[in-house]
């Protein structure tokens, strides 16, 4: 129902946050990013960090966070590598991939919007995320935990700061998860299937 001079300015803001946020300047770029994001994203740049420090499975919290401490690094890094080390410490080397995986309908939502994708490849490639969701996390509370330590270490904000935009997503998704009939209702182990 949207106007033409409305779908010409949703398409502007869409190529414009695109590129200002992502680097993402065409169909080329936009699809590279899409995989970048499902392949390494910012789940490699964590396990990279933590690997700076020689994080292992014999390290406890309390002696990498004594670790942190000896760095004297700013508030901002020292809350970024906690998350990651606490995504790492539960789901492994897909420690953060949640919240590269649940990117990936962003930027591709875009992508449909600035018109650098048809709808049939935005799910396409949305279909191909959500499966590798499925194999990386075995529930909803998984994703969603690994998906917070994500935006925590990229906000290098604390989930446990209600007043910061991390703890907002702490409640959003825990409101979202007590819906009996929300997102987080339908069974993570559906079968994904194409259908469009």
């Amino acid at each position: 129902g949207a106007t033409k001079e409305q779908l010409e300015a949703i398409a502007s803001q869409a190529r414009s946050s695109l590129s200002g946020s992502w680097g993402v300047e065409n169909a080329d770029d936009l699809m590279e990013m899409a995989d970048w994001l499902m392949a390494e994203g910012h789940n490699q740049d964590a396990l990279d960090f933590l690997a700076e420090f020689d994080v292992n499975e014999d390290m406890q919290r309390d002696a990498f966070d004594a670790a942190l401490k000896e760095q004297n690094l700013d508030g901002g890094t020292y809350i970024s590598l906690l998350a990651a080390y606490d995504a790492w410490e539960a789901y492994g080397d897909s420690a953060i991939a949640a919240w590269d995986l649940s990117r990936v309908g962003t930027i591709l939502g875009f992508g449909y919007a600035s018109g650098y994708c048809t709808y049939e490849e935005a799910m396409d490639k949305m279909l191909e995320s959500a499966t590798k969701a499925q194999e990386l996390y075995d529930s909803w509370e998984d994703f969603n935990k690994s998906y917070l330590y994500g935006y925590s270490y990229w906000a290098e904000e604390s989930l446990d700061d209600a007043d910061s935009s991390a703890g907002e997503r702490v409640k959003l998704v825990s409101d979202m998860e007590a819906q009996a009939n929300g997102p987080y209702s339908v069974n993570w182990n559906i079968d994904l299937t194409k259908e469009w």
